[in-house]
């Protein structure tokens, strides 16, 4: 991803016959692709392409999403794993207790007001994103969920616990 880019998500798989695909979104309940949207899809090489996406839900909490353009599975099918990410200029700011993946990499990690690690990376995942952290030298890997993050602030990412067991 470049500097100037960030990434939305990505497409995980093909929907239909008709040129949809299913889409994993960072921040699924987002708006942002209700209309139509300016894109750019990265393949896996690195090759960017610029297209218009539109997303819809689907069924059993997918997100489906619409390349204008693209009639045919096969379109689709090409897609799979690439992408899909905007210039940064173009986004609106965050809302009240949202934020965009790459303003949380690099954040100091705490447990019970002490700073265990950083935020490595932010991977996504068909469940959900998953944190990477650098827990005291360790790499972790935490479910980007209420049940272990409990607040994500400008500064900081608090977990509820830590997903190891020290005394191993």
């Amino acid at each position: 991803m470049r500097a100037d880019e960030v990434e939305l998500g990505s497409i995980v798989g093909v929907f239909g016959v008709r040129g949809e695909v299913r889409l994993h979104l960072h921040h699924r309940e987002s708006d942002l692709f209700d209309d139509p949207r300016a894109v750019l899809l990265i393949d896996p090489s690195g090759r960017r392409f610029r297209a218009t996406l539109q997303a819809r839900p689907g069924a059993g909490g997918r997100v489906i999403g619409r390349v204008r353009g693209w009639t045919a599975r096969e379109h689709a099918e090409a897609a799979a794993s690439w992408r899909i990410a905007i210039p940064e200029a173009d986004l609106p700011p965050p809302g009240e207790g949202e934020h965009y993946v790459r303003d949380l990499i690099g954040l100091p990690v705490f447990v019970d007001g002490a700073e265990v690690g950083s935020v490595l990376d932010v991977h996504a995942t068909d469940g959900g994103d998953v944190l990477e952290l650098d827990v005291q030298g360790q790499t972790e890997f935490v479910p980007l969920h209420a049940s272990w993050v409990t607040a994500i602030e400008a500064d900081r990412v608090v977990l509820a616990e830590l997903p190891f067991d020290d005394e191993e």
